[in-house]
């Protein structure tokens, strides 16, 4: 199997791999542009909060229209920025966030607006800015 081959296969079985690994550059591209120009707010957000990593968790259908799992090693937590809808109901927008470091029950924010999620993503850009400035504080 080729690299590009093996890339699309991990966005399509939910695998989180490094946005940065060879030859899996066009799946990133390519799985964002798959939302016809929607959740342009919140792909924004995540795009600048700072994750360590971030991919589209498997395909994009009309029930699961955006699903993105990102992680913060600095946070010790991944992330899950979801859409849900279905044939004429509201869509349905969430956040679920998980401990990597205990055996927590998950956290869910349910979200009313794009403009919502964005805020509560802008929140985890502060805390992860927070978490490096404090990291380096330490380092020095």
């Amino acid at each position: 199997m080729t690299p590009n081959a093996l890339c699309i296969m991990a966005v399509r079985y939910g695998m989180v791999f490094d946005k940065n690994m060879i030859g899996c550059e066009h799946v990133m591209n390519e799985t964002y542009a798959d939302y016809n120009g929607k959740y342009l707010k919140i792909r924004k957000a995540i795009h600048e909060a700072g994750f360590d990593e971030f991919c589209q968790a498997g395909s994009v259908n009309r029930f699961h229209k955006m699903n993105i799992v990102a992680e913060s090693a600095v946070l010790g937590k991944r992330f899950w920025f979801c859409v849900d809808g279905g044939y004429n109901v509201t869509d349905e927008l969430h956040i679920t966030i998980r401990d990597l470091n205990t055996n927590a029950p998950d956290e869910r924010v349910s979200c009313k607006t794009q403009e919502d999620m964005a805020d509560w993503i802008r929140g985890i850009r502060s805390q992860i800015m927070a978490a490096k400035a404090e990291k380096k504080e330490e380092q020095t």
